[in-house]
């Protein structure tokens, strides 16, 4: 079970990841929780001496997010995450802090952008941020895969159950009906837990008015959008990736 203090900073992150520079008073916080003002007001003293907040010596005292405690998760460690990914990496905290129970979400991009691996490092924040189990399971559903079968029902029989954090991958335009399927299938398998889901497409502006109801739609831009020093720090990464697998310096 979470604390006061777990649930007072997961409340604050949430608030300043939608809304940068905002402060809270111990007040404004008693009335979202319903908690005494002084169990309230130790809790944010001790974030503040975890590092976690800061705090003016006005009146009334506002507490702030530190900027490393925005950082310090699992998007900290992808490049660009604080200029051309900034307003992407914002817009996936919040499709999975939403409330709904399934969830399902587009991420669109060119090929090699990264859209596989930006996913899972949603579905990392979201077992770190408690959204969903820790054992819940990453699973990759290869829509070319499923084509070969002559149903979606072989196509389980021979893979497994659509269940868990659910990336479905290579959609096309013309794939639109066959992943409505997925998604259905996926919403009468689920259990009571969350469930999130998201489609990769590389053409979804085409599809937009195909794909009606999906609240979030984040698009990776491509290489030429990035900025040099972007580009120079992936080129510098590939390199660093590509001298450990041959243990050998390049």
């Amino acid at each position: 079970m979470k604390t006061n203090k777990q649930k007072i900073l997961e409340y604050i992150q949430e608030k300043t990841n939608e809304q940068e520079s905002i402060s809270f008073t111990a007040q404004q916080l008693q009335e979202v929780f319903a908690i005494q003002r002084a169990n309230i007001s130790t809790s944010l003293n001790q974030l503040c001496t975890d590092g976690y907040l800061t705090k003016n010596t006005g009146r009334p005292v506002k507490y702030t997010l530190k900027d490393k405690s925005i950082q310090e998760d699992c998007f900290s460690d992808i490049i660009g995450v604080h200029g051309s990914l900034k307003n992407v990496v914002k817009l996936a905290k919040a499709c999975m802090l939403y409330p709904d129970k399934n969830i399902c979400a587009f991420i669109s991009g060119e090929r090699g952008t990264g859209k596989s691996y930006f996913v899972k490092k949603m579905y990392e924040y979201a077992k770190a941020k408690e959204l969903i189990d820790k054992n819940t399971a990453f699973i990759e559903i290869d829509i070319r895969d499923v084509k070969k079968y002559s149903s979606l029902e072989a196509y389980e029989k021979s893979f497994h159950k659509i269940n868990g954090f659910l990336l479905i991958s290579y959609g096309k335009v013309e794939d639109k009906d066959l992943i409505r399927q997925v998604l259905k299938r996926n919403e009468e398998n689920s259990k009571s837990e969350k469930i999130i889901t998201v489609i990769s497409i590389e053409t979804y502006n085409e599809a937009k008015g195909d794909y009606s109801g999906f609240a979030f739609d984040m698009l990776l831009p491509s290489l030429q959008e990035r900025g040099f020093e972007e580009r120079l720090q992936l080129i510098e990464k590939f390199f660093k990736n590509e001298s450990k697998k041959v243990h050998r310096e390049l």
